[in-house]
């Protein structure tokens, strides 16, 4: 099955370099975006590869994001990315329950290959500040990054399949503008903001959402908001 995996996913990449190049060439005159396209064709071959493999999580997946990417076409309801997740968590619980998969043993240790897993082992982290500008990224698990900085700059913040929450309200600054870049993907981050700063929010949004509550910041520092979100959500708070 490893095998069939393996293949099916590298058929799958060829087919989405060719599919670049022949566009690049004008050779392909298709009605959708190259971008739909290569998702669409990852989503084919994470459907087979999971189906050979029989991972529910992955079947389920490549569905929700077929959905999200071709919703219109496909003639199907428009749904927001967190109802899709739901859905898709849901659905991975459900019939791994009904469908447990069997351990096996290999060698003298007892291997679950599908049973429960500590999936905290997978979180990638790291954090950073130099001269007032503060980095964090999150990956694979949740975070909270409290910045508490004297004369704070500004930052940079990404997060990918996991949860991270900014805490920039205990941070003081002497500047009149400060710039913070948040990349957000498959996940949500969460930026609690000072309600005094004046904020100018410019990100850009593909199958996600941008959510910001009301502000009416009237003190002398701007906060310039940049960064992009996919299949995801960035939600800003004042505090």
């Amino acid at each position: 099955m490893k095998k069939a995996s393996r293949i099916f996913w590298g058929l799958g990449l060829i087919t989405a370099a060719v599919f670049l190049v022949l566009s690049q060439m004008h050779l392909i005159t298709a009605e959708i975006s190259v971008w739909s396209a290569l998702i669409g064709i990852l989503c084919v071959a994470l459907l087979i590869s999971s189906i050979a493999d029989r991972s529910f999580g992955g079947i389920f997946f490549s569905l929700g994001l077929a959905w999200l990417t071709f919703a219109e076409m496909l003639g199907l309801p428009r749904a927001s990315f967190w109802s899709v997740a739901g859905i898709v968590i849901l659905l991975t619980s459900g019939f791994n329950m009904l469908f447990p998969h069997k351990s096996r043993k290999c060698g003298n240790r007892d291997r679950r290959e599908y049973g429960e897993h500590d999936y905290s082992k997978y979180q990638k982290t790291s954090e950073g500040e130099e001269d007032g500008f503060v980095t964090c990224a999150n990956s694979f698990g949740a975070l909270a990054k409290y910045v508490d900085t004297a004369n704070f700059k500004g930052g940079r913040f990404q997060n990918s399949f996991g949860e991270l929450k900014v805490y920039l309200d205990q941070a003081g600054t002497t500047q009149e503008t400060v710039t913070v870049e948040v990349s957000n993907s498959f996940g949500q981050t969460t930026l609690y903001v000072p309600r005094e700063w004046k904020v100018m929010q410019d990100i850009s949004v593909f199958a996600g959402s941008v959510e910001e509550g009301p502000c009416n910041g009237e003190s002398r520092v701007t906060c310039y908001l940049k960064g992009s979100v996919s299949f995801g959500e960035i939600e800003i708070v004042y505090v």
